[in-house]
């Protein structure tokens, strides 16, 4: 199976797993008691789907054909902005002293787009990528002080593995060969780990019943360190972490319902 076969085959399994979320948003803006929330998540996860649509098409027609700017990242990109707009609707008010933690996010999407830009050269796209990673990322290190999920040993260790994950990546430019493949290993095996832990903490979680606002702050973490892993990863590791953001959704959606529907539940 050709690359861009197992591309078509992870993203049409995409839009089947979006069908779902899709409507169970839907039926959060209509029946919910947040509907500006569930109007951002409705037009993220849409826009996500139109996205999905795009690429299909142009894999169909111009197959085995990069595309340094296409319309499919202008999705991609909505659907980010929007998620965050949901993730800052819900801690509207309830924000606490975050200047830190804001700072090191910007700076990891910074240091995130010039990686990519190594990478790919496709300077345009990948700034505005990193511009968008940069909102999404603080918008979630708000949230999730806010919703004091992460305990101060977390804290430390996500910071500590973000840091260590942008040295090894930057060390595969310039290291031999032979220790080139053994830093761009021990980059997988980081950035999987942290996949690893942070579905844990959310299964954890929300097996304690830990209050909807922080599981969905949460889950919207894990889905962008995952979103983050797939942009660093070659193929055919893309597709794994790939298929780590699909799984993710259904579950972030539900533990958004528990937010905007848990007034009515009273």
């Amino acid at each position: 199976m050709d690359s861009a076969t197992l591309s078509s085959f992870f993203i049409t399994l995409h839009i089947l797993v979006l069908i779902w979320p899709i409507w169970q948003s839907i039926q959060m803006l209509r029946q919910g008691s947040q509907p500006v929330t569930a109007l951002f998540y409705t037009l993220s996860l849409v826009s996500m789907l139109l996205s999905d649509f795009y690429w299909i098409a142009y894999v169909v027609i111009r197959p085995n054909t990069r595309m340094p700017f296409a319309v499919n990242e202008i999705g991609e990109w909505a659907g980010f902005l929007l998620l965050s707009a949901s993730l800052a609707s819900v801690f509207r008010g309830r924000k606490k002293g975050t200047v830190h933690e804001t700072i090191m996010a910007a700076l990891f999407a910074a240091a995130s787009t010039v990686l990519w830009i190594a990478w790919s050269g496709e300077w345009m796209q990948d700034i505005i990528t990193g511009i968008v990673f940069s909102y999404l990322f603080c918008a979630i290190v708000q949230a999730l002080r806010s919703s004091e999920i992460l305990s101060h040993r977390e804290w430390i260790c996500l910071g500590a593995m973000c840091l260590i994950l942008i040295i090894m990546q930057a060390m595969t430019f310039v290291l031999p060969k032979t220790a080139r493949n053994a830093a761009d290993f021990s980059c997988y095996v980081l950035m999987f780990a942290g996949i690893i832990a942070f579905y844990a903490k959310t299964i954890r979680e929300w097996k304690r019943q830990a209050p909807p606002e922080a599981l969905f702050c949460l889950c919207c973490a894990s889905l962008a360190w995952s979103v983050s892993c797939m942009y660093m990863s070659a193929e055919p590791m893309y597709f794994v972490a790939e298929a780590t953001v699909t799984i993710m959704i259904p579950v972030m959606t539900m533990s958004l319902g528990k937010v905007v529907m848990q007034d009515d539940l009273c």
